[in-house]
């Protein structure tokens, strides 16, 4: 299952029999600041935790 903003986006039946990497990352575009009103945005990325299993 995985989960943005406690919104399940996906559900995988099955996992998968390779090891996997999780990366997560944040983009700053500062090229585009000016399309947002207002003081320009600062990117930013919480994550709360990320669970997992080791392989047996």
């Amino acid at each position: 299952m995985i989960k943005v903003c406690l919104d399940v986006v996906e559900r995988v039946g099955q996992s998968p029999d390779y090891p996997v990497q999780l990366e997560i990352a944040v983009f700053d575009l500062p090229d585009r600041a000016h399309l947002v009103g207002g003081a320009t945005p600062v990117p930013e990325l919480v994550v709360s935790h990320v669970k997992g299993r080791p392989a047996a």
